[in-house]
């Protein structure tokens, strides 16, 4: 049996706990003694408090901000990809998961070949126009790196095709 429980002090700190308990029995089935045992778990409590915290934080941004964050692995195969610019080049997150950078951009070179580039530890921009749908253009300035603790690429989108337009007219 295991239980979590936080008690609180006089002082108001929390401490955060589990009790693990569990019984020895004799041959015949009968209890003989019982083992409890009390682990402090405040420190990583609070770890997964912070996390929680940074997580909405990042996923408000994500969703919010005109920007797309992905993840891509050595063969160009996308394994993430969240952000509300997505829905501006007509995909849901993680809707293109599975599928190759070199097919969704076949057209663009450049795309694919910096993309590659980034799989070999430099860290790449690029402005990429990307022809919608409805036959207008999204500009996205592009950053993309290698992340060498999961071995995938990573590329950051944001969309600047507003900014792009509005320097058009001056």
């Amino acid at each position: 049996f295991s239980s979590n429980k936080t008690f609180r002090r006089k002082d108001g700190f929390s401490l955060h706990t589990t009790t693990f308990v569990s019984g020895n029995y004799d041959k015949n089935g009968n209890l003989i003694s019982t083992n409890c045992s009390f682990l402090d778990i405040t420190e990583k409590k609070e770890t997964e408090k912070q996390i929680e915290i940074k997580s909405q934080i990042i996923e408000g941004l994500v969703e919010n901000f005109p920007a797309l964050y992905y993840r891509f692995d050595k063969n160009l195969i996308f394994t993430e990809s969240v952000g509300s610019a997505l829905k501006k080049l007509g995909y849901q997150n993680n809707e293109i998961v599975g599928v190759s950078i070199e097919h969704l951009f076949s057209s663009h070179l450049e795309i694919i070949n910096k993309h590659k580039k980034a799989l070999t530890g430099e860290i790449v921009s690029l402005e990429a126009n990307i022809l919608l749908e409805d036959g207008s253009y999204a500009i996205f300035d592009l950053k993309l790196f290698y992340d060498s603790s999961t071995e995938r690429g990573i590329g950051l989108g944001f969309d600047i095709t507003e900014q792009k337009n509005a320097e058009k007219e001056v």
